[in-house]
């Protein structure tokens, strides 16, 4: 029909590409955010397949993480750049809006992670992690004067000699982990950014490390075929897990 207008009622993708990272959203956790090997963010309807896609960063999206609300979403890209996202949801789909755009990094932003406070409202900090092999730690709660805004960096650190691959924050907002390509974890005091911690015994890059939410323990997983439990109070070795090796 000539003059009509098209408007979009549901979006299905019959493939994703490569999964580099994902994330349930949602009050109900119903929807899954993920990152395709695109610098689009996608967010998946795992009811109905149905799909939403966020737009912004420059180059492939690497990273994601979500507030304890779930309605908040903070991603990393290969654009140098980390984006937090306010997400909607209705009986019509997630919208998504930028609410915060994080430039400093001069790599790729590889980490992000956001408060595991349970509070409502945007994030209070953020933390990121690149391949430049420096964390920042990003004041959220100053400078909003317009949307999206760019928050200042509160400190800079050298955390690692090599790429690094995660970082999870405590679920008393106290102190963060960082996981590197190094072989190692490195626990920061969330105040200044100092070291308090080394933990060693990997042998190739550590790609996750996650804090228990009720124990002073943390799990690590790394390319040696390993998961690892630490202990937090005198930082030895509790566990290791050997039969998760796959050759490559």
């Amino acid at each position: 029909m000539d003059g009509a207008t098209l408007t979009l009622q549901e979006r299905i993708f019959g493939q994703h590409d490569e999964i580099l990272d994902c994330v349930f959203v949602g009050q109900s956790e119903r929807h899954l955010a993920f990152a395709p090997n695109e610098p689009e963010i996608r967010i998946l309807d795992m009811d109905t397949s149905t799909c939403d896609v966020v737009h912004g960063h420059r180059d492939t999206v690497l990273c994601l993480d979500r507030s304890s609300s779930a309605d908040w979403l903070a991603s990393g890209a290969k654009d140098h750049e980390a984006r937090i996202w306010n997400l909607k949801f209705d009986g019509h789909g997630v919208s998504a809006s930028c609410f915060a755009v994080l430039k400093g990094h001069t790599g790729s932003v590889s980490a992000i992670a956001l408060p595991r406070k349970n509070t409502s409202g945007p994030p209070s900090f953020v933390i990121t992690g690149s391949d430049d092999r420096t964390i920042k730690y990003w004041d959220m709660e100053t400078g909003k004067t317009t949307t999206p805004f760019t928050p200042r960096s509160l400190y800079t650190q050298k955390a690692h000699d090599k790429d690094i691959n995660a970082i999870d924050i405590s679920s008393d907002d106290k102190i963060f982990a960082t996981a590197s390509q190094d072989r190692t974890i490195k626990l920061f005091n969330i105040d200044d950014g100092q070291v308090i911690g080394v933990l060693k015994g990997h042998k190739r890059g550590v790609f996750s490390a996650k804090f228990s939410a009720t124990e002073r323990v943390l799990a690590s997983s790394s390319g040696d075929g390993t998961v690892k439990l630490w202990n937090l109070v005198d930082l030895t070795c509790l566990k290791v897990t050997i039969d998760c090796y796959f050759p490559y």
